[in-house]
């Protein structure tokens, strides 16, 4: 057995308002259009980019494979809002990369060949770690030609910040960013993991015919989904301080500094961002998506977590 599958009603429909941990917001979710991912071996791999390549890409992929070819990568996109209508904040809620346009009849959980998903207990479920506030899917072809790149980390970095517009407090606004990959250029779709580093988990959805009709991660946002590791309420979230009112770029330094837990960017005890913390983890061998608790944030990548 493994956790509770989210709600998916929820996270695939423009919606709400919904219940929201903090009393003053409520949530409401809302569908972005597609962007192109290209899966040239049709092997699907969701991984936070600053731990792709270096490693056996097939040992990551998820054992469904999909015919190989162009398909489009959609967000859902959860926006706090207060009794006013005011948005004070917006997150990734799931990212989902859909195969078929056709209705999903069953949900199961992704795993490699490595994973058996018998093996989990009713508190568990298979993931991938994030403690650079990003996700991605790629195919594991790319994933291969990736680990030639010296710099691919970097290249995150680089793009992760004029692509992704900011608010007037330095907040960042999640939006779907491509990388090509050699001649490739839809290599690689990435984005913003929820309210920042967790544990998590990919659901495959089947049709009534039994085919793959998509991929979707989940950011564990909506109700007793999600359990950080600190914040404001039970769920571990920080409550928003001012609502958003531009999405213009914002300095370097500013958005560091002000989204170090969202954007992963560890800060020193003086509070200055430590800007090789991204790279550094990039050079670190990538490991198969590990079991981990409901909402669990790993430490040290343990092999099994339990919920407290």
């Amino acid at each position: 057995m493994a956790v509770p599958q989210p709600d998916f009603t929820r996270l695939l429909t423009d919606g709400g308002p919904y219940p929201f941990p903090h009393d003053r917001f409520r949530a409401r979710i809302r569908v972005l259009p597609g962007v192109p991912l290209s899966l040239p071996s049709g092997k699907v791999i969701a991984i936070e980019p600053f731990m792709v390549g270096g490693d056996d890409g097939d040992e990551l992929a998820f054992t469904e494979q999909v015919k190989p070819g162009t398909y489009p990568v959609v967000l859902s996109e959860i926006d706090l809002i207060d009794d006013g209508g005011v948005v004070w904040d917006t997150r990734v809620a799931a990212a989902r990369l859909v195969i078929r346009d056709a209705p999903v009849a069953r949900w199961e959980l992704a795993h490699t060949a490595e994973q058996d998903r018998a093996e989990l207990d009713d508190d568990e479920h298979f993931g991938f770690p994030v403690d650079g506030g990003l996700g991605c899917f790629l195919d594991a072809e790319t994933y291969r030609v990736v680990g030639e790149e010296e710099d691919f980390a970097n290249r995150v970095m680089r793009t992760m910040y004029p692509r992704f517009g900011g608010t007037a407090d330095g907040g960042v606004v999640p939006a779907p960013v491509t990388l090509a990959v050699g001649d490739e250029p839809h290599a690689v779709v990435y984005y913003s993991t929820g309210f920042g580093d967790g544990v998590y988990a990919t659901w495959i959805g089947f049709t009534a015919a039994g085919d793959v009709g998509c991929f979707l991660t989940d950011f564990q946002t909506l109700g007793d989904e999600h359990e950080g590791e600190g914040g404001d309420d039970e769920y571990g979230n920080d409550a928003p301080t001012a609502p958003v009112t531009s999405q213009e770029p914002v300095p370097l330094a500013t958005a560091l500094t002000n989204n170090a837990l969202v954007l992963g960017v560890a800060l020193s005890s003086a509070g200055s961002p430590l800007l090789g913390q991204a790279t550094l983890s990039a050079t670190t061998d990538a490991v198969p998506p590990a079991r981990f608790a409901d909402g669990q944030a790993p430490a040290a990548l343990p092999a099994r977590g339990q919920r407290d």
